[in-house]
């Protein structure tokens, strides 16, 4: 099974957007891209309101996970979040702080040896031979004042 169905199965929710993908790599057919490619709904996800058509999928460049959490906030929406389990990363005090609010609804922890996908660079430490756990964050900003 897919990692994508397994997490949509284990949360009981299937996002509606892709926020980060490509014509190769989304996972539902509304996606945003980094740049153009066929079937894109729009480039650059941060150009959107993430408040508009449903749950997101975010699964960022580990370099935007902040500018993720504010735009989840900025557009009163709510996402299911990937990132890998990396508690010295710089993002994971600001998911921590979010625990003590209402926006968050949950966290799931995962092997990360299916999640991610073989790609162009055979010694990637991202594919088959990942040996690390991956967390989903269900964080939902909507019934922000």
């Amino acid at each position: 099974m897919e990692f994508f169905d397994t997490v949509t199965k284990t949360v009981w929710m299937v996002p509606l957007i892709d926020r980060f993908a490509c014509n190769v790599t989304a996972k539902v057919p509304v996606f945003n891209s980094a740049s153009f490619c066929p079937g894109t709904s729009g480039v650059n996800a941060f150009n959107y309101d993430w408040g508009v058509g449903g749950m997101n999928w975010l699964f960022p460049p580990l370099k935007l996970v902040g500018r993720v959490l504010q735009h989840l906030r900025l557009c009163k929406s709510a996402g299911l979040l990937l990132i890998l389990q990396w508690k010295n990363a710089y993002f994971y005090p600001l998911l921590l702080t979010l625990k003590s609010t209402a926006a968050y609804k949950g966290r799931w922890v995962f092997d990360g040896k299916y999640a991610f996908l073989q790609g162009v660079d055979k010694t990637s430490y991202f594919g088959p031979n990942f040996r690390g756990n991956v967390e989903v964050w269900f964080i939902d900003f909507s019934a922000a004042a």
